[in-house]
């Protein structure tokens, strides 16, 4: 039996309004797999729980403990491929900065 490619691991940092989007987009692509929820707001972590993914409360920690897109494909199958900041704009550049160190 062959399978093929598996699907990209993508994190969402942020589950506000337009992370639940992201969220949805992801589940509804087979291409697609969601790798886990980033979002300080423990309240969010409900909707990690009824998905059945990981909730890190922040970006880092949830980058220590899944790796990060360049060790995913040999040294953490389990790891991120991609990430999306669905966090307010003021925010974006300061995460957008973590993942690219």
């Amino acid at each position: 039996m062959t399978t093929g490619p598996r699907p990209t691991r993508v994190l969402v940092v942020g589950a506000g309004l337009i992370g639940k989007d992201h969220v949805a987009a992801i589940a509804a692509d087979p291409t697609l797999e969601l790798a886990g929820i980033a979002d300080r707001r423990a309240e969010r972590r409900a909707l990690t729980e009824r998905l059945g993914v990981p909730w890190y409360p922040t970006l880092c920690d949830a980058l220590a403990d899944r790796g990060t897109a360049g060790e995913s494909a040999t040294d953490n199958p389990g790891g991120i491929d991609g990430n999306i900041v669905a966090t307010p704009n003021a925010s974006h550049v300061e995460l957008a900065t973590i993942v690219i160190e």
